[in-house]
């Protein structure tokens, strides 16, 4: 039942939502679990679980490590975005 909810949690939905569509600038991982308000490891086995999924990509420069919206990714934020727009909720 947890694979077929997952991305209903909060976290790993504001993790895509967070992450802007077709940008060039990646995101970091740190800095992303604190903006999202949760601890660092939790942080880390969410992107796992989508990275597993081929919703991001994590691509490594130098020392730091930066978050991608993958292709199918981005298909799937703008269906959570529409998704929050017909339940009248602010994105």
């Amino acid at each position: 039942m947890e694979n077929n909810t997952f991305l209903l949690n909060k976290i790993p939905t504001n993790i895509l939502l967070a992450l802007k569509e077709k940008s060039n600038l990646g995101k970091n991982q740190l800095k992303m679990s604190h903006v999202l308000n949760c601890t660092y490891s939790y942080y880390l086995k969410i992107i796992q679980k989508l990275e597993e999924r081929d919703f991001i990509i994590i691509q490594k420069f130098g020392r730091d490590k930066q978050v991608f919206l993958s292709k199918k990714g981005e298909e799937l934020r703008g269906g959570i975005y529409k998704v929050l727009s017909l339940v009248g909720e602010e994105v």
